[in-house]
């Protein structure tokens, strides 16, 4: 059953992972659907392109270190508790990543 939900957890790393290439590749222009969406980033195309490449990186680095991280709980971790370590290290990779994005847009001028 653990392995089941490992690979749930894997495959979402897996997707937002790959959400998170065009924003580092600057193909997202500003819009009101997908990105790093605040009044600052959509107040200039300059601040909304680099924020946007800050956050997608952010993404990315939490998306492949969690997976490690998963696959390594998953080892040591068994049974029920697998499930609640699994939620903390994605929540935490997320937390990082929105932190180190906001820290970043509060930077920019």
């Amino acid at each position: 059953m653990n392995f089941w939900i490992l690979l749930l957890f894997l495959m979402s790393n897996a997707a937002l992972y790959l959400v998170s290439i065009p924003l580092v590749r600057k193909r997202v222009k500003p819009n009101g659907l997908y990105g790093f969406r605040t009044p600052k980033t959509l107040s200039s195309e300059r601040i909304w392109y680099a924020a946007n490449r800050d956050c997608g990186q952010a993404l990315m680095a939490s998306s492949a270190f969690g997976s490690v991280a998963l696959v390594l709980c998953w080892i040591v971790v068994r049974g029920p508790a697998f499930v609640f370590w699994a939620t903390v290290i994605s929540l935490v990779g997320l937390g990082l990543a929105l932190a180190y994005s906001f820290a970043k847009l509060a930077r920019m001028r």
